[in-house]
């Protein structure tokens, strides 16, 4: 650890975790299509119209994609953000902003569901933010794909300034100790080249 920059150290911490979350999505993956396959099997008679969108590729690829990035997104803000605090308590107060902002995709889901390419879904799928989210509720819908295009480019984007930021922030942060640093002093890290 000792020969490792900060930086790498971020990013070893980021993909590795990112590592662990696709190997979980991947077996939820694997028991949908198995279900998909057993479905008719053993439930004769049933409806199962559900099994269109899992048997869907675009579905299955922007899932993975929308997860993925969505992690690289709130793991590089949550790195960024914990790099800078001493302890659980100041870790608590700094996140809980972040914390909030995932509770709004959540109360909205129930809006999106009932019109997937309503004005609610479709101004919350142009929100980096909530876009892992809100794309995933409207694959019902479903989108235009232009609308996938979009949204992808617009979280890569936003993927790659929250890692530049998390990155100047954990580069001091993560070395410093004692009181933890001031909202006006960790923007300053962010102006820093």
């Amino acid at each position: 650890l000792s020969s490792v920059s900060p930086l790498q150290l971020m990013g070893g911490k980021i993909w590795g975790i990112a590592a662990t979350g696709l190997t979980i999505v991947g077996s939820w993956v694997l028991c949908a299509l198995v279900a998909v396959w057993l479905a008719p099997k053993l439930l004769v008679g049933v409806d199962l119209s559900w099994t269109d969108a899992v048997r869907s590729p675009l579905y299955l690829v922007s899932f993975l994609v929308y997860f993925f990035f969505g992690y690289l997104l709130y793991a590089a803000i949550l790195v960024g953000l914990g790099s800078v605090c001493n302890s659980l308590k100041e870790a608590q107060n700094l996140l809980q902003p972040v914390f909030i902002l995932l509770i709004v995709p959540l109360l909205s889901m129930m809006f999106i569901v009932q019109e997937p390419n309503g004005m609610v879904a479709k101004v919350l799928s142009y929100v980096p933010l909530f876009t892992p989210f809100t794309m995933m509720n409207r694959a019902a819908g479903p989108p235009e794909l232009y609308e996938y295009v979009i949204t992808t480019i617009l979280l890569l984007v936003s993927v790659w300034l929250a890692f530049k930021a998390a990155g100047k922030i954990f580069r001091v942060g993560v070395l410093m100790t004692g009181n933890p640093p001031k909202l006006k002093e960790i923007l300053s890290w962010l102006r820093e080249k």
